[in-house]
């Protein structure tokens, strides 16, 4: 089940952004970013709930920037616990998203994702999704 995700949800979020990240962060200080974000209009975030724990998550940043002359969404994090890969619950987040975006009138859905990260982009391509930037 995909629901928004809440206070309640962050050490489990935390435990995936350490994962995608490979490394630990400071556990306080993106508590009160996360709870920063979860009072700003700008981001959401979703999570899958497989019997009350979070298994996958996905942020999105929604802007509104002069070269697209309207609102864009931007996916921050995308990650699926390890346990729980292969699942197609990346694809739900996904597919969560999409809708979003079509039912808020978003221009376009982009995202960036670490070149050594080969997986993620076979996954993001098999959903249509196009290489067509350089981020630096």
């Amino acid at each position: 089940m995909i629901i928004e995700g809440k206070d309640i949800h962050f050490h489990d979020i935390y435990e995936l952004i350490c994962i995608l990240e490979e490394c630990s962060f400071d556990k306080e200080k993106m508590y009160q970013l996360y709870l920063n974000h979860l009072n700003r209009d700008d981001y959401h975030y979703y999570v899958y709930l497989k019997d009350d724990k979070v298994v996958g998550m996905l942020s999105l940043l929604i802007k509104e920037t002069l070269h697209h002359n309207d609102l864009t969404g931007e996916i921050i994090e995308l990650c699926v616990h390890p346990e729980f890969r292969n699942q197609k619950i990346g694809e739900a987040l996904l597919q969560h998203v999409e809708a979003y975006a079509l039912q808020h009138h978003l221009v376009e859905l982009e995202l960036s994702s670490s070149m050594r990260r080969i997986h993620a982009h076979r996954f993001y391509e098999s959903h249509k999704y196009i290489k067509d930037h350089y981020n630096f």
